[in-house]
């Protein structure tokens, strides 16, 4: 994902946004669709802190 050792070791900015979604539904849902066309297979979203009414799109997004 062209991380290098300084990112990992020291936790950098860069690192956490490239790994975590941030923002409203459609920022959240777009993102999602980034990493899909990206080719990833397997997404991980944790829907407790997430506003219920959001569930069902982002499992579109996923899906």
């Amino acid at each position: 994902m062209g991380f290098d050792d300084d990112d990992i070791s020291g936790l950098s900015n860069r690192l956490v946004d490239g790994v975590t979604i941030w923002g409203d539904l459609d920022a959240v849902a777009r993102r999602i669709g980034e990493y899909r066309a990206a080719g990833a297979d397997q997404i991980v979203v944790q829907l407790g802190r997430l506003p219920r009414e959001w569930w069902a799109r982002l499992a579109g997004a996923v899906g």
